[in-house]
């Protein structure tokens, strides 16, 4: 079972601990007090600050890729286990991911760009990426689609309040003119809050909606619509 990176910002400190855990994993030595002798490595995730709020901003992994649609060079691939890469070797430095990029978390430095990559070949604790196993509070883990709808199940929010606990707090819906039917999002959706008959164009119930956003990227029409 495919897991991803589930970030819950109400309950990031923003102490930005998962940024320096992502620099020393991707230092050459993987150690913190080599690491700041030889220079801090950039890290692949940023704690941003939004209506109050503490938001690691890191790659989503979209299963639809936009930022590889017009890389020209094939720098960015996805590997078995769902893991977007960018290889910096391919890469020339055109920069059109960054513009297809709909989360802005691919940086340019030096004369090429870096995203998360899931510490993937970097030195990190348990197996897991960096940001996951560095976080203090739990705030960031590595789950799959059903845990994490237990995760936000599992909140008590006061009434009326919506559910935003992934990267970008979002509301989900679907263009009913895009929409095929094709049940791709309905078979995916960990809470079952979508409805539609095969070929014909489907509806989120937006009470039962955790945002967590996998109909979007399991969505290969445009259909599915964020706002």
């Amino acid at each position: 079972m495919q897991k991803t990176i589930f970030v819950d910002v109400e309950s990031c400190l923003g102490c930005k601990s998962c940024e320096l855990e992502c620099s020393v994993a991707h230092s050459h030595s993987g150690d913190l007090f080599v690491a700041v002798q030889e220079g801090p490595s950039p890290p692949r995730i940023w704690v941003r600050e939004s209506s109050g709020l503490n938001i690691p901003n890191l790659c989503r992994h979209c299963e639809d890729m936009p930022c590889s649609k017009n890389c020209s060079p094939g720098a960015i691939t996805r590997n078995d286990d769902g893991t977007v890469i960018l290889n910096q070797e391919l890469c020339d430095g055109c920069g059109n991911c960054v513009k297809d990029c709909p989360y802005e978390v691919i940086v340019k430095v030096g004369d090429s760009f870096i995203k998360c990559d899931r510490c993937i070949g970097s030195v990190s604790r348990n197996g897991e990426p960096a940001c996951v196993s560095g976080c203090p509070v739990e705030a960031i883990v590595l789950k799959s689609a059903k845990e994490i709808g237990a995760i936000i199940k599992k909140k008590k929010l006061p009434p009326g309040a919506k559910k935003m606990q992934t990267v970008y707090p979002l509301v989900y819906s679907i263009d009913q003119e895009k929409c095929t039917g094709c049940m791709l999002c309905l078979k995916n959706c960990p809470e079952q809050c979508i409805s539609g008959e095969k070929k014909q164009p489907h509806e989120i119930n937006q009470k039962k909606c955790i945002q967590c956003g996998i109909c979007f990227d399991k969505c290969n029409l445009d259909a599915v619509i964020r706002s």
